[in-house]
């Protein structure tokens, strides 16, 4: 039957809706594709270099866990920071100004300078905390030269964020996960080589600098700050061959205070969901050894999983970004509508697969059935754990595009600490549920944020929306 010319009228705004849609979907998976990637490689460098230092002894992967952690906390603040740029950079594109991307670049360059040192001097006086935890003094002696090793590598961790943020703002994913992939392969060899030298028969006593017999876990994490070197020139490479160029080389104050006014919100809201997984792992401390080493293995498997909702919800943050430099709250609310569906179908894939997979999974990190049988368990939460874990990033990634950055913090604190861990408590300490009731609280305060998250971001595109630089 055909349709009147009326009727066709009418259809084509449904049309061009539904196609704006699909098209968002395309420009979302072409930017986070490659993201995924690079966040994937990381969490891949992570687990060779556990694996390599497992092998010189249990002191020393005991002190680099350890250690590792202190890093991680503390280097996550500064971390936090340079995603401010998100924001600025990709709004300042949508809005046709990329010189003005450019500038809240370099801005953010200058602010990682300024980060480096208290950075640095927090992480040395972190160590003064292992005593305090019972660590023996050959524990305490690795995690001293594994976080002394780290220390140079701070600053260019900080501005490879700076690039990635610059470059994801261009829609330019391709360098940051190219950067990831070489640092892969280098990381291998030059890990190896360093930890055991001539023990892998390979030189033998003329190797240099008493590599003869290896430099142990100080090898490990100067192959680890070489390559986070790598990482950072190969997208300093890339950025400067870029146009436009900006002469301007020293600090805007301006800049700089917007980068910090909407950045400090984004370093607590990440060491807050750092502190409650650290709080999560002590807590199952009490339940004995087997659901410790069964939750911990669920947790790597899952963070790695994780990285997928990462690479979507900046690329949402991206998209997102682009509209609201446009002055357009219909598209910027469609980017994250679109973004958050995208996450939901990546992550349910994610689900299944954990949930098919558990075993085999589980059984590539550890050997003892007791153990593996307490992370198939843990496996099954994480699933459903995915899904919410998934919405929530997006949504989160999808305001900071927006320039929304305290709101998160905000419900993000709520969630987390005001419903998921007194729910995780009651469900292990008052059920039967035991440790696994600490997972279900984990899960109850993703799902919390993920629902609040949602609708502050449709409450916040339901009008006029302002650009990120006019909310710092």
């Amino acid at each position: 039957m055909n349709s009147t010319p009326l009727q066709a009228a009418e259809a084509l705004p449904d049309r061009a809706h539904s196609a704006a849609f699909w098209q968002e979907g395309k420009d979302t998976l072409h930017l986070a594709g490659p993201l995924i990637v690079a966040y994937a490689g990381n969490q891949m460098m992570g687990l060779v270099d556990t694996a390599i230092v497992g092998r010189l002894g249990s002191a020393q992967i005991a002190g680099t866990s350890a250690a590792a952690s202190l890093f991680f906390v503390i280097a996550i603040l500064g971390m936090g920071v340079m995603m401010a740029l998100d924001p600025l950079a990709s709004q300042a594109v949508g809005a046709g100004k990329p010189t003005e991307a450019r500038r809240y670049l370099s801005d953010s360059l200058w602010l990682a300078v300024g980060l480096t040192i208290p950075l640095s001097l927090l992480m040395v006086a972190s160590l003064q905390v292992l005593p305090w935890f019972g660590f023996d003094a050959e524990t305490r002696h690795e995690a001293h030269l594994y976080l002394w090793g780290r220390l140079p590598g701070l600053f260019p961790l900080l501005a490879y964020t700076a690039y990635r943020g610059y470059l994801q703002a261009l829609s330019m994913g391709r360098p940051v996960m190219i950067a990831t992939l070489l640092a892969n392969v280098a990381n291998i060899p030059l890990s190896i080589g360093l930890a055991w030298g001539g023990q892998l028969g390979v030189g033998g006593a003329w190797l240099p600098w008493g590599l003869s017999q290896g430099w142990g876990t100080a090898g490990v994490v100067i192959a680890t700050t070489l390559v986070t070197l790598l990482q950072c020139a190969l997208l300093w490479w890339v950025v400067r061959s870029l146009a436009p160029k900006d002469p301007k080389k020293e600090a805007s104050f301006a800049g700089v205070r917007v980068l910090w006014w909407l950045g400090w919100p984004i370093a607590l809201q990440h060491l807050a969901e750092v502190g409650l997984f650290v709080l999560t792992t002590l807590l199952m401390g009490h339940f004995g050894k087997v659901m410790l080493g069964g939750h911990e293995v669920a947790l790597k498997i899952a963070s790695f999983t994780f990285t997928v909702c990462l690479g979507v919800g900046q690329a949402t943050a991206v998209r997102v970004g682009y509209a609201v430099g446009r002055c357009d709250a219909a598209a910027a609310r469609r980017a994250g509508w679109v973004g958050g569906s995208v996450g939901i179908a990546l992550m349910s894939v994610s689900a299944l697969s954990l949930v098919w997979m558990a075993y085999p999974l589980a059984w590539l990190f550890v050997k003892e059935a007791a153990v593996i049988h307490a992370a198939v368990a843990f496996l099954g939460i994480a699933a459903l754990f995915q899904l919410v874990d998934g919405v929530q990033v997006v949504a989160t990634g999808a305001l900071r595009g927006a320039g929304d950055t305290r709101t998160p913090l905000v419900l993000g604190l709520l969630s987390h600490w005001l419903i998921g861990v007194p729910v995780g408590v009651v469900l292990a300490f008052g059920t039967s549920l035991g440790a696994m009731g600490l997972w279900w609280g984990l899960c109850a305060g993703l799902a919390a944020a993920a629902c609040l998250l949602s609708v502050r971001f449709w409450w916040v595109t339901r009008g006029e929306m302002h650009a990120a630089k006019d909310r710092g």
